[in-house]
């Protein structure tokens, strides 16, 4: 026995307890408006306490480890407290032509306590780390405009600026000594452009999105794992950008039948990427791809329904298809592109519907996750089921 880990500490850790309120007021929707808008608050407050050991065994030593049968016990006890501001409002400038602008304000303050103990039987524990608390509190400002303009009934093109925003942190503690405890990292930006075109025919029996996106994003959050403990922490490390276009289509040929086809092809780079622990330059990875971002996902539905009085069968068949991606910052695990079909059929008899459903038919083998450590996490396999739903009307 070298190493484990040990996290079954009963309800009071390892649990997320949240509390949110929303307030909210909007125009009434009268016909030939030329303003409509929305404006509210929303609050929450999240506790996420936390308690985990790293057990080091017998064979401890064979990983370099001076001791052995002892384990380092971690504490985290994280509280967010955020509230928010946000107003959206649509104003038409003529019968085709209309602008929307919103605005969201942020606050956060964020505190975390830590600790750490060493454990050895039978001796007492020994604090390596007291309690010590951080607080840091985080804001933002994000806009958002538009502009929309209606080609016909059935068709209209927009264009729309937003600035994202994900709140900063503080890291966790680990048994990892190198890891500093309660670093803050910084908040992440992201400014999206959108350009897109919706329309459907005249009949309504085809419907289609297509749009084109460039987004530039600042102080790049990334996820480091620490190990032993298989825990990450957070840093920023740089600037990302991605630029792409997707398109949605869905048809219904014949009665009963329908056609769903979606696709993104996306170019997601590191412009800049760097990680800096204990001042010393660890990475320089510019240019290289954003990790678990495929360079494509495809999605294809095909699906009929046959009614007989009062009940129904239907049958369903998928197919979903993932392009290469980076499991790792370097670039170095990598899953090749990849596609799996799924199925479904049953009956529907008044409120009960039955059915049968198959997942990866093909078998197809794959990784799902991967670590930047060099394990992955392979996809489910073939799997078959049967499902039984009741609804009460």
């Amino acid at each position: 026995e070298i190493i484990g880990i040990f996290n079954n500490y009963g309800k009071s850790y390892n649990n997320v307890r949240a509390f949110t309120n929303e307030l909210k007021f909007q125009s009434s929707n009268e016909k030939n408006k030329k303003i409509a808008w929305t404006t509210g608050i929303y609050q929450f407050i999240n506790g996420s306490p936390t308690k985990q050991a790293t057990v080091f065994g017998k064979d401890a030593g064979f990983i370099g480890v001076p001791d052995k049968n002892f384990s380092i016990i971690s504490y985290n006890h994280s509280t967010i407290n955020g509230i928010a501001g946000y107003a959206h409002g649509t104003y038409q400038l003529s019968k085709k032509l209309s602008l929307q602008a919103g605005a969201r304000f942020d606050q956060e303050q964020r505190s975390l306590t830590v600790k750490s103990e060493y454990v050895k039987a039978p001796y007492p524990p020994f604090v390596i780390l007291k309690d010590t608390t951080a607080k840091k509190n985080f804001s933002a400002f994000s806009p958002k405009l538009g502009i929309h303009y209606a080609i016909s009934d059935q068709q209209f093109l927009y264009l729309t600026y937003g600035r994202g925003f994900r709140s900063g942190g503080i890291s966790n503690i680990s048994s990892d000594p190198s890891q500093l405890p309660l670093s803050a990292f910084l908040p992440e930006f992201s400014s999206m452009y959108e350009l897109g075109l919706k329309g459907t025919n005249k009949t309504r029996t085809i419907q289609y999105a297509l749009a084109a996106f460039y987004n530039h994003v600042t102080n790049i959050q990334t996820p480091f794992l620490i190990l032993p403990d298989a825990i990450t922490i957070t840093k920023n490390a740089g600037i990302l950008k991605s630029k792409g276009f997707e398109w949605e289509i869905s048809a219904k040929p014949l009665k009963g039948l329908s056609l769903q086809y979606n696709a993104g092809f996306t170019n997601a780079k590191y412009q800049k990427y760097s990680t800096v622990i204990n001042g010393t330059l660890q990475l320089e990875l510019n240019n290289n791809r954003q990790i678990f971002t495929p360079n494509t996902n495809q999605f294809l539905s095909l699906t009929y329904q046959k009614k007989f009085g009062k009940n129904e069968v239907w049958t369903n068949i998928q197919y979903l298809y993932n392009g290469n991606q980076y499991f790792d910052v370097t670039n170095v695990i990598k899953q090749k592109a990849y596609g799996l079909i799924h199925a479904q059929a049953g009956i529907k008899i008044l409120n009960i519907n039955i059915y049968l459903w198959a997942r990866n038919i093909t078998d197809k083998k794959y990784f799902s996750y991967g670590y930047d450590f060099g394990a992955v996490h392979l996809g489910n396999p073939r799997t078959f089921g049967m499902g039984i739903s009741y609804k009460i009307l």
